[in-house]
């Protein structure tokens, strides 16, 4: 039982220390500031003729000069109709559109569509999202005051799911918002471990100075942590996370189990790759964390543990996850989902430890396209 408590006390102020380095990160308010920043915005796209619509409707509501950016939109071999989407709303739109079709040269071609994309970008920032995603309108305001008022070359912005339904998309928003806590927490204590391709900004000149994606393009995933390992390296002082609420870029929980699963072997098989040593040792604690809770409650169900051991487990973890929670959930404004937090904590360490299983024994498939890991 000793080793219960020890990860329990372990987890406790790991998590403690985080939810500090949340608290210590800058929240930065939107100001009236001048538009002067030129942006190149690069989403590479694969089958999303259902989210394009509205991804492109969000750009051209961008409240920022369409002289000082543009967008470079390019479509990784989709079988379905989005380049007809995409083309019909360049023919209509006041944005400065280009539209290009991927030529992937590895077994990771999101990459290679955004390298390829950014080679051709015309302006001296680039930002990365993806295709299911919307936009505050003041989303390059955020970005043009945080680059005027700071020494940054990489900028990590946050993502957030769109309102969701039906618990299985509330499930999907509690996750991922634990995530974003995590994130933010990291980067306030000066040791960034992950940022969201949906929402990164760097200057082109990094980019090339770094190689950009080369030395990972053998893994299918990990577009934003890799490049953010090299930007770290670097130079960690020009690295920064963009703490804003105009900043928040939105997209869509999946609506299938076996799309969230393998959403979740995508994204550990960048844990399992990072060259972070924090971040793999976090990802274990969380991982025996919650493993150790599964074997407490079947264990006190047949009496190999009492449930006042339980109940201890139980109480440290749910606490101090539900105040983690509860802060990124404040910041992105979704906190009427914090009600549904217990019931997610007790369904969680369920699914980690199947994906964690199920990542040992194959790859994935995403998008129509099955990968290893």
């Amino acid at each position: 039982m000793i080793i219960f408590y020890v990860i329990i006390i372990l987890y406790v102020i790991v998590i403690s220390t985080l939810i500090f380095g949340f608290y210590k990160m800058k929240t930065e308010t939107l100001k009236d500031i001048t538009p002067e920043v030129k942006f190149s915005i690069v989403i590479p796209f694969r089958d999303e003729a259902e989210n394009l619509p509205e991804l492109l409707k969000s750009l051209e509501q961008l409240n920022y000069p369409k002289n000082l950016f543009e967008v470079l939109l390019i479509n990784d071999n989709s079988l379905d109709n989005s380049l007809t989407i995409v083309e019909s709303f360049k023919n209509n739109s006041t944005i400065n559109h280009t539209i290009l079709n991927a030529s992937s040269t590895s077994v990771s071609p999101k990459k290679d569509a955004l390298t390829q994309a950014i080679n051709l970008a015309k302006n001296e920032w680039i930002i990365t999202t993806d295709a299911d995603c919307v936009f505050s309108v003041n989303w390059l305001k955020s970005y043009n005051q945080h680059i005027k008022e700071n020494n940054s070359k990489f900028i990590a912005g946050p993502v957030a799911y769109t309102k969701p339904d039906f618990f299985f998309k509330i499930f999907q928003l509690l996750d991922f918002t634990s995530l974003i806590g995590v994130t933010i927490g990291c980067f306030g204590l000066k040791k960034p471990i992950m940022c969201n391709g949906a929402n990164v900004g760097f200057k082109k000149k990094l980019f090339q100075q770094l190689n950009g994606y080369n030395g990972n393009t053998n893994l299918a995933s990990g577009d934003d942590v890799f490049l953010l390992e090299k930007a770290l390296v670097n130079n960690k002082h020009q690295v920064n996370y963009l703490k804003n609420y105009h900043a928040i870029v939105y997209t869509k929980p999946v609506n299938t189990f076996k799309k969230l699963v393998a959403q979740r072997i995508r994204w550990a098989s960048k844990t399992s790759k990072t060259k972070s040593v924090f971040s793999k040792l976090l990802g274990l604690l969380v991982l025996a964390t919650n493993g150790f809770w599964v074997i407490l409650l079947l264990g006190s169900i047949i009496d190999e543990f009492t449930f006042k051991q339980l109940l201890i487990y139980t109480t440290l973890k749910l606490i101090i996850d539900f105040v983690l929670i509860y802060q990124a959930l404040l910041f992105l404004s979704q906190e009427q989902y914090f009600r549904y937090v217990w019931l997610s904590s007790i369904i969680y360490p369920f699914f980690s430890i199947y994906v964690g299983v199920l990542s040992l024994f194959g790859g994935y498939k995403w998008k129509n396209r099955a990968y290893k890991h």
